[in-house]
């Protein structure tokens, strides 16, 4: 009976420390290194570093590309959310300023966009597109869609 005891025991033990070993820390963290893992980079992230680069260049055009693909991720901004409209600008009219506290700087930077869009001849100065850029950040740090 003894034996018996002692054996169970010396089983239990092993099945307690394999148990421990698969639940517990790296030893890699427990020795105070940082172990690699894969980030998964988020797609509107990525696009907003384009338009980073867009605005710092010295030609209008990538000014002009900046400002369109900002509207386009807010637009995706405003999908996620549930709005629901054929353009834009639908979508934008049915947000209440309460559930968008920077929705005026949406317009405002949709506007822009409008603008750059429909008049070929619209001049867009390097001042202005970083400013109209500043209100598509607002309004996506807000949401933390960047």
């Amino acid at each position: 009976m003894v034996y018996i005891i002692i054996s169970i025991s010396y089983r239990l033990s092993k099945i307690h420390k394999k148990v421990k070993e698969q639940f517990s820390a790296p030893k890699s963290l427990e020795m105070g290194f940082v172990s690699s893992h894969i980030v998964v980079p988020n797609p509107a992230t990525q696009k907003w570093q384009r338009i980073v680069t867009h605005t710092e260049s010295q030609n209008p055009n990538d000014w002009k590309i900046a400002i369109i693909e900002a509207d386009s991720i807010l637009d995706e901004l405003v999908d996620s959310m549930g709005y629901r409209g054929e353009t834009l600008g639908e979508k934008l009219k049915l947000i209440e300023q309460s559930d968008f506290t920077t929705i005026n700087n949406a317009w405002e930077a949709h506007k822009v966009r409008n603008f750059i869009a429909h008049e070929a001849s619209f001049q867009l100065s390097e001042r202005e597109a970083r400013r109209v850029i500043a209100l598509y950040q607002s309004v996506l740090e807000e949401f933390k869609y960047i």
